[in-house]
């Protein structure tokens, strides 16, 4: 199966449902209508219970980011780094 963080609005659509239906938390143990679930083959998630735990490779600081933008000039248009209300 595949789980995301995404629009509630949006990936319905796809066969995506909310992460609850198999027992699925975030790594901290929380739900938010965000995280969402796809099963791939029909039963596949059945006893699929507990915690979704990332790969430490998307845990990037902004020093990181900036040496990595820093090697490429010009690929990378500067712009002001946002946080809007529908990030995690």
């Amino acid at each position: 199966g595949i789980f995301l963080y995404g629009s509630p609005d949006y990936y319905p659509r796809f066969g995506f449902e909310d992460a609850r239906r198999w027992g699925v938390t975030t790594a901290d143990g929380s739900n938010l209508d965000a995280f969402m679930g796809l099963e791939l083959t029909s039963g596949a998630l059945a006893d699929a219970a507990g915690r979704l735990r990332e790969s430490g490779v998307y845990e990037v600081s902004d020093d990181e980011v900036d040496a990595f933008e820093a090697t490429r000039p010009g690929l990378f248009p500067v712009r002001e780094r946002l946080v809007l209300p529908g990030q995690l």
